[in-house]
C-alpha cells in the first residue's frame, strides 16, 4: 500500500544519509583512514538517492509546474545556504567569496558536496523526456543501453582514468540517467518483482566491498564504481531489500519518517560538523578503528538533533523543503 512504499522509500533515504556521513568522513580524514570496506559500503549512497528520486517521479505528471516547482526548490535551497554561510563567514571578518555561488556546479570551494543538486537540475531539465521514456516501450531496452554505456564508462577509468581527468562528478550524468531510470523501473514493476530477504542484499554488497577492498580495478576510489557490475547489483538489492522490509510498530514508523525528513538540513551542514572533529575523540581508548566507530556515532547523532532543531524554527525550515 502507499504507507508502506512511502515508508520503505524513507527507509532508503535515511539508510543512504547515514553511508554520505562515513563517505564524507573518509574525504576529510579528521580522526584517520575510513577502513576500505566501510568506505565501500557507504559508495552506494549516491546510486540509492538517484533511484529514490526516479522512484518517486514514476507516474507522475510531469509539466511545467512540475519543474518549475523543482528547479525552484533546488535553487532556492542551494543559494540561501550559501548566501547564509557566507555572510557568517563575513561578519567574523573573512572575505565574501562570491566564486561560491558558482563553483559548487563543479565539485569546489566550499560547498563541493552540493554537486550532487547541480546534476539533479539537469535530471530535472530532462525529467518530460525521462517521464516519456518510462511510459515508453523503449523504457527496458534504454536502461539497456546504459547499462553498457556505463559499463564502458567504467573500464575506460580503469584503463585511462578518463572522467577523473575531464569530467567532473556533477557532468557524470549517465550514470544519474541510468540510476534515476532503475528506480523508475523498479516502481514499475514492483507488484512483480518478489521480495528480497536482506541476506541476499547484504551477500551482494560483499561482492561488491571485495572488489574495491582487494582493488582488483585498481586504487580507483569509490566515485570511479558507479558504472561496474558490483555496484549496479548491491544498490538494486539495497533498494529492493528496503522496499521488501515491513515497518511496524508507532515508533519504528514515526522514527523512520521523520528521519528522512532530515536528509537536506544533514547534507547541507555535515561536513563543517565532520572538519571541525568532535570533543569525545580524546576520552577514547587509542585504537584507530574504535575512535572512528565512536566519532561516527557521535556525528550522526549530532547531525540529527541539529537538523531537527533546525527544522523545528519556523521560516528556516522551509527552506530545507524542496
Amino acid at each position: 500500500n502507499n504507507m508502506k512504499r512511502n515508508l520503505s522509500i524513507d527507509l532508503v533515504k535515511g539508510i543512504a544519509m547515514f553511508m554520505v556521513l562515513a563517505l564524507h568522513m573518509h574525504v576529510y580524514r579528521p580522526f584517520g583512514m575510513i577502513p576500505s570496506y566501510v568506505y565501500g559500503i557507504c559508495g552506494i549512497a549516491i546510486p540509492l538517492f538517484f533511484m529514490v528520486s526516479g522512484y518517486l517521479m514514476y507516474g507522475k505528471l510531469v509539466d511545467y509546474q512540475y519543474i518549475k516547482r523543482k528547479l525552484g526548490g533546488v535553487i532556492k535551497f542551494v543559494y540561501i545556504t550559501i548566501t547564509i554561510f557566507l555572510l557568517i563567514e563575513y561578519l567574523n571578518g573573512r572575505d565574501f567569496h562570491y566564486r561560491t555561488y558558482g563553483s559548487w556546479i563543479v565539485q569546489k570551494g566550499y560547498f563541493w558536496h552540493y554537486w550532487y543538486f547541480a546534476s539533479m537540475l539537469f535530471i530535472y531539465i530532462m525529467s518530460p523526456l525521462l517521464s516519456k521514456l518510462m511510459k515508453s516501450k523503449y523504457f527496458e531496452f534504454s536502461i539497456l543501453l546504459l547499462v553498457v554505456l556505463c559499463s564502458l564508462a567504467f573500464f575506460l577509468d580503469y584503463a585511462y582514468n578518463w572522467e577523473q581527468k575531464y569530467v567532473k562528478q556533477t557532468f557524470r550524468i549517465w550514470y544519474w540517467i541510468f540510476y534515476f531510470l532503475i528506480g523508475g523501473c523498479i516502481h514499475k514493476y514492483q507488484g512483480k518483482i518478489p521480495e528480497l530477504s536482506w541476506y541476499i542484499a547484504l551477500c551482494a554488497l560483499c561482492i561488491h566491498i571485495v572488489i574495491i577492498t582487494l582493488e582488483l580495478f585498481g586504487s580507483m576510489t569509490i566515485e570511479y564504481y558507479f558504472g561496474s557490475a558490483s555496484c549496479i547489483l548491491a544498490s538494486i538489492c539495497i533498494f529492493i531489500a528496503c522496499l521488501s522490509t515491513r515497518i511496524e510498530g508507532k515508533i519504528s514508523i514515526m522514527f523512520v519518517s521523520e528521519l528522512s525528513k532530515l536528509f537536506l538540513p544533514v547534507y547541507a551542514l555535515h561536513t563543517f560538523l565532520i572538519k571541525s572533529g568532535t570533543i569525545i575523540i580524546g576520552i577514547i581508548p587509542k585504537s584507530p578503528h574504535i575512535t572512528i566507530f565512536v566519532n561516527y556515532i557521535g556525528i550522526c547523532v549530532s547531525m540529527v538533533i541539529i537538523s531537527m532543531v533546525v527544522m523545528r524554527i519556523p521560516y528556516v525550515n522551509k527552506i530545507f523543503k524542496l
